[in-house]
């Protein structure tokens, strides 16, 4: 008999700026509203039917009324994403009751930033 993977537990770890969507709907009208944008209204309407109540960011709200360029935004990227990675790794071993050396593999997926080495590489360092 095989050893089929399965789940011991399961962890999240959020950002501590909790943002509610629709502040987060209308920082974006007020964002977006002065480039311009073609359709505005209709883009916009996404995050009411996104069916989301909260999100979660690394920065304040007001952090994405100035401009950042790419660099800093992937430095905060990497910065909290491995913060965020390993807590929620160290609650689920906790809660599996297991140590990180009993860990066979780790499968991590984001679409926020980009990391090389990848954060899961990252975290087993």
């Amino acid at each position: 008999m095989t050893n089929a993977p399965h789940l011991l537990a399961l962890a999240t770890a959020v950002p501590k700026h909790e943002l509610g969507q629709r502040e987060v709907a209308q920082r974006a009208r007020h964002v977006f509203g002065h480039a311009g944008i073609a359709d505005l209204d209709r883009m916009v309407a996404v995050f009411g039917n996104a069916g989301i109540a909260t999100r979660y960011s690394t920065v304040p709200v007001d952090w994405y009324e100035r401009p950042h360029g790419w660099a800093e935004r992937n430095t905060l990227y990497l910065e909290h994403a491995l913060a965020l990675i390993e807590e929620a790794a160290r609650k689920a071993l906790a809660a599996a009751n297991l140590d990180a050396a009993q860990i066979d593999a780790v499968v991590a997926v984001s679409t926020t930033g980009i990391a090389t080495p990848s954060l899961d590489a990252m975290l087993m360092g």
